[in-house]
């Protein structure tokens, strides 16, 4: 599907307080339109609204254009300022029915301080599975631009959420493979994120035992830090 999304400023009145997240809220028809579709799919027209940046100061309204298409290279958010009819930003993102099935229960896309920095951040997320995995499409918003912009490190992660500052943290159970479930933290370095833990949890068929495997990151490299056997 294809997104519009619309920013519109506001004055910021005084210093909010970081908070832990908003989930964005789709418009009424958007709402009844989800309801009564049986299949997973978002219809051209959907909207919802987020609010941005520290407090209220940006309010965000992203737009289905097209409903998913099999044969599409892939979807984008365009972002447009009140008044000008011509975008001045174009936004890889990947979502599909999974973002829709997470719709349907008023979930999928919300407005959170991801990086600390106290300024609310744009977290779009698709089902994965019939589990708890959620897989994260991540904007971050630029202070000095007032833009968002992509981060491709931390888009290919599941269930996403703010760590200390500067950090987040993911998770995700069943990964492909042998492992039972992942964890791990990534950071910003050097304005970039870059992994710096991560906790592997694999069971060993023969016996029935857990394994359970910490990594740090040692200068540019992870590294096996300490092993664990869980009875």
């Amino acid at each position: 599907m294809i997104f519009l999304v619309t920013l519109y400023s506001f004055a910021i009145l005084g210093a909010a307080a970081p908070d832990s997240g908003i989930a964005c809220v789709a418009d009424r028809a958007t709402r009844l339109a989800l309801r009564e579709v049986k299949d997973a799919s978002v219809k051209s027209g959907a909207t919802w609204t987020c609010a941005l940046g520290r407090g209220d100061s940006i309010r965000v309204t992203v737009r289905v254009l097209q409903a998913h298409d099999e044969n599409a290279a892939h979807e984008s958010l365009s972002l447009r300022r009140v008044g000008v009819a011509f975008p001045f930003q174009t936004l890889p993102v990947d979502v599909g029915w999974g973002f829709a099935v997470l719709a349907k229960r008023g979930k999928g896309m919300s407005a959170i301080d991801l990086d600390g920095d106290g300024f609310r951040d744009l977290l779009i997320e698709s089902q994965r599975g019939r589990g708890s995995n959620r897989a994260a499409s991540v904007f971050l918003y630029d202070a000095r631009t007032s833009t968002l912009v992509p981060v491709r490190a931390l888009s290919t992660l599941m269930n996403v959420r703010p760590s200390t500052q500067g950090c987040i943290r993911h998770s995700m159970s069943d990964p492909p493979g042998p492992m039972d479930f992942v964890e791990g933290e990534y950071c910003t370095e050097d304005f970039e994120w870059v992994e710096t833990s991560r906790v592997e949890t694999t069971r060993n068929e023969s016996t029935g035992r857990r394994i359970r495997r910490h990594y740090v990151r040692r200068r540019s490299a992870m590294v096996l830090a300490r092993t664990d056997t869980l009875r």
